[in-house]
């Protein structure tokens, strides 16, 4: 290595070195300090020596940090075996309720309303609750929305019936064929077409709308979430 390689090599290392702050006394190196590029013009201590001790003190403190909150933990959110087992048991009840909903059409009804007589049963418990009792609210809430709007469909239709049935006989009861047209004719009143429409279609929507909800319920379920 010759004198002028040498001098380029010094030139390099002080311009890495000019500026450089200590991170022990925080003094930033100037052009004009005389110190080895490697040391600290202020303190005198080495830059790779100090920087290596913050870097060890840090480390040392994230261990340190990391082992009191796995300690908080362990005493401030001890695992409930008992509680554990009681939100297994309301979980498979909530699902069983899910399921029975899901089968009521199948079975005239009949598993409808054990469901619900089970939603109702669990939704009104007195005691400690856990995230699974969102989910009997959330079966209860849905079954009276769609009985409400159910019943609004139904009212419609009887409504259009009674109208029929009463522009039917208002002129009294009739002789010969005309009783037979009195007694089916109200069946093609268009009033009470439109209002069986009408009607028919809110039932129908009613009972669509309860499904998807109880599939949503069942789903977020699965994922042993709330609602």
């Amino acid at each position: 290595m010759n004198d002028k390689q040498a001098a380029e090599i010094s030139d390099e290392l002080k311009l890495e070195f000019d500026g450089k702050t200590c991170v022990k006394c925080n003094y930033k190196r100037q052009s004009t300090d005389n110190a080895p590029e490697w040391a600290c013009p202020s303190c005198g201590v080495a830059y790779v020596k100090a920087e290596a001790a913050i870097k060890e003190e840090q480390d040392r403190l994230g261990l340190q940090n990391r082992i009191e909150r796995v300690k908080f933990m362990e005493e401030n959110e001890k695992f409930d075996s008992k509680e554990q087992a009681q939100v297994e048991a309301d979980k498979s009840i909530a699902k069983q309720i899910y399921i029975l909903i899901f089968f009521g059409g199948l079975t005239g009804g009949i598993t409808f309303l054990i469901s619900m007589a089970m939603a109702f049963k669990h939704n009104n418990f007195q005691g400690k609750k856990n995230w699974v009792h969102s989910h009997f609210a959330w079966q209860v809430k849905a079954f009276w929305d769609a009985t409400i709007w159910a019943g609004v469909g139904f009212l419609i239709v009887l409504v259009g019936l009674i109208s029929s049935i009463k522009n039917s006989f208002k002129d009294g009861l009739g002789s010969g064929y005309e009783v037979y047209g009195q007694l089916f004719g109200w069946m093609f009143d268009p009033f009470f077409m439109k209002c069986l429409a009408v009607g028919g279609v809110i039932v129908v929507m009613a009972g669509v709308w309860h499904l998807v909800r109880m599939i949503q319920g069942y789903r977020a379920l699965q994922r042993d979430e709330t609602l």
